[in-house]
């Protein structure tokens, strides 16, 4: 009875530190009109890394998005997430030809301007800024709903494309 207690006790502990460490590794954003809804970090942070990876150009030299990030970081409505350490994530850099490329993100920012889809998203790695697009609608619709801003951002389902 002492090892099953025991046994018990350790899973439930060992849950608690890995929900902890979780928590504490990354800080989680998401803003509308300056207020937070309340949302599942996990689930917003999973929907944000898919959106990002799911998008094909990078768009950096297009839009300079590190003269953008603090005014990006003070729009309406905004998901920034800071990562503790560098979050592994696999991005199309310099251009659509190469593989993708394996980069450490510390910082993600994307900001739904005046309810419209957002048209970049920023990224912030140990060294620079950049800004990546054409990602999948579906990611973003995922994310949308994940970070309860269906009600101010358009969300134009494609007709029963994204699974719901």
């Amino acid at each position: 009875m002492k090892t099953l207690f025991g046994l018990v006790f350790a899973v439930m502990a060992h849950g608690a530190m890995a929900q902890s460490a979780i928590d504490q590794s990354t800080e989680l954003h998401v803003m509308h009109d300056g207020a937070r809804p309340a949302v599942n970090d996990e689930q917003v942070i999973t929907e944000l890394i898919a959106l990002v990876e799911s998008s094909s150009v990078d768009s950096t030299s297009y839009v300079q998005p590190a003269d953008r990030w603090d005014k990006a970081l003070g729009s309406r409505i905004f998901i920034h997430a800071l990562f503790d350490g560098p979050r592994e994530m696999s991005l199309r850099l310099q251009n659509d030809i190469e593989p993708r490329t394996p980069s450490a993100v510390r910082e993600v920012v994307v900001v739904f301007p005046a309810g419209k889809w957002p048209s970049h998203i920023f990224v912030k790695t140990n060294n620079e800024v950049r800004a990546v697009t054409k990602y999948s609608p579906c990611a973003l619709e995922s994310l949308v709903r994940a970070a309860k801003l269906d009600s101010a951002v358009r969300i134009e389902s494609l007709r029963g494309y994204c699974q719901r």
